[in-house]
């Protein structure tokens, strides 16, 4: 069992700015968590966090590309490891959207 928590919209006020994502490894898993967000249009890879343990959070977020204003739906991956071997045990992923203001 896996428990994933996200904003289901993550706004910026621009291309460049941080937006508040709540991503969040909630004390309940014991696996350790990476977040990589795609855009559903392109597949492009828009953010990828690091290593996130149980009982931990991200709060903002930077785009690793300046998107122009608009509205993109996207998918945000989170891929689960086992904390002592760091091997992959599993993923799920959740809906998105990114709303870049101007």
């Amino acid at each position: 069992m896996l428990n994933i928590s996200i904003a289901s919209l993550i706004e910026f006020e621009n291309g460049e700015s941080e937006g508040t994502a709540y991503i969040e490894n909630v004390p309940s898993n014991r696996y350790v968590l990476r977040v990589t967000i795609k855009l559903d249009s392109t597949g492009e890879v828009v953010y990828q966090s690091g290593g996130l343990r149980p009982d931990s959070y991200i709060e903002k977020i930077k785009l690793s590309q300046d998107l122009p204003a608009g509205s993109y739906p996207a998918t945000a991956t989170f891929v689960a490891y086992d904390p002592d071997t760091l091997e992959e045990v599993g993923q799920t992923s959740a809906r998105i959207t990114l709303q870049v203001n101007s």
